[in-house]
């Protein structure tokens, strides 16, 4: 019913809105910088006309060799377009997946589309609602590390990470469902795991002194922040669930955590945490939103029901003009990890990043004493204690 009443939301506001034509506008990019030529194209997707700008922003080709690249949920969505784009710069890019099939899909699709000859992708198997998983994921990588600082002829350290990327996560699960270790789904898996694997990897000397860590948050981390922030009292949604009220409290988690990482762990060239909104982007997230597993605005899920179909239809063929493409939308985690702050002169340590560049997030984000709280309470609920800088 939610669904429907966006939807017939939606519909009513584009009823209003010319139609945009069906285009695509290559304007003239020459002697244009990277950066500047990824904000010139208006592209037309094969699920809709984007009236947001297309910005593909692509490394310099050498800008992660020799670097060690881990991703979380790398194998769909944005995950999998950084580490594309990012084993194409000549990073050494290793992604987690649930299982050995989604891991080794990626691997031979990397093969099939050269991502990177020389170091191809690889993988480790971890589910992040799952603590014990975790751990055998963080062992997994200690020996591929280890395996790959052996096989390395370059004078670069392979043995631990020039960059980890916290990526995966769930959005707006219609029902409270909990992990293995009995968390909240939307808190367990999209700050939890991603608070207990950065520790691990960190205690276990695998991060670089000076690597950087990026976590995707997200705007609706200002969802917590109206109602006045995280809810300590009832952080697991206990007393009452709401799929987007749980869902922005683990995107402000995921901001808090960023900013407090970089306080205690940050500055004199030291690691880098920064916090990313990569956009709305066009992913399988909105499965729970629409019911479908993808956005496809021509044949959206429809239960068999003709006016939910056409509902739907609408609603996301609407949508489609304002959400990013995954290319789009995986542009700042992936000018993060090669570097790209670092080589336009741009602070980005403990800011939140959104479009490449650092902007303020709501109050709520902002706030130090709630994210030495959440610090406290993700320490007691993961059982993984930070070794002190």
């Amino acid at each position: 019913m939610k669904s429907l009443l966006l939807a017939s939301l939606i519909f009513c506001c584009s009823a209003f809105s010319p139609r945009i034509p069906l285009v695509r506008i290559r304007p003239r990019t020459e002697g244009y910088s990277d950066r500047l030529k990824s904000r010139l194209t208006l592209a037309t997707k094969p699920h809709g006309t984007s009236l947001r700008a297309s910005s593909f922003f692509e490394p310099q080709p050498t800008s992660c060799e020799g670097k060690v690249i881990l991703i979380t949920g790398g194998t769909s969505g944005l995950g999998r377009e950084s580490a594309k784009r990012l084993a194409k710069a000549g990073g050494r890019v290793i992604i987690t997946a649930r299982d050995e099939e989604k891991g080794e899909k990626i691997v031979s699709l990397s093969k099939e589309e050269s991502w990177n000859s020389a170091f191809p992708i690889t993988y480790i198997t971890m589910n992040l609602d799952d603590l014990d998983s975790i751990k055998s994921g963080v062992a997994q990588l200690t020996s591929k590390l280890a395996a790959l600082a052996a096989d390395s002829e370059s004078d670069s350290d392979s043995s631990q990470l020039d960059v980890l990327m916290n990526n995966a996560g769930v959005m707006a699960l219609p029902e409270r469902t909990v992990t293995k270790d009995g968390f909240e789904a939307q808190l367990g898996i999209n700050h939890l795991s991603h608070f207990a694997l950065t520790g691990l990897i960190m205690n276990g000397g695998l991060l670089k002194p000076d690597a950087k860590v990026v976590s995707l948050s997200s705007s609706a981390h200002s969802i917590a922040s109206a109602r006045g922030g995280v809810d300590f009292s009832d952080i697991q949604s206990e007393r009452g669930y709401d799929a987007w009220k749980a869902y922005g409290a683990s995107k402000l988690c995921n901001l808090l955590f960023a900013t407090e990482l970089q306080r205690r762990y940050g500055g004199g060239g030291k690691i880098t945490s920064t916090a990313v909104h990569p956009g709305v982007v066009r992913t399988d997230l909105a499965r729970y939103i629409f019911g479908t597993s993808t956005v496809d605005t021509d044949n959206p899920d429809d239960d068999g029901n003709p006016i939910a179909k056409f509902f739907k239809k609408t609603a996301l063929q609407a949508l489609a003009l304002f959400i990013k493409d995954v290319e789009s939308g995986a542009d700042s985690q992936v000018w993060l990890a090669s570097g790209g702050a670092k080589k336009e002169g741009i602070d980005v340590a403990g800011k939140y990043v959104v479009d490449m560049k650092p902007v303020k997030p709501s109050d709520a984000g902002t706030g130090e004493t709630a994210a030495q709280n959440l610090w406290k309470i993700s320490e007691a609920l993961t059982g993984i204690e930070y070794l002190e800088s």
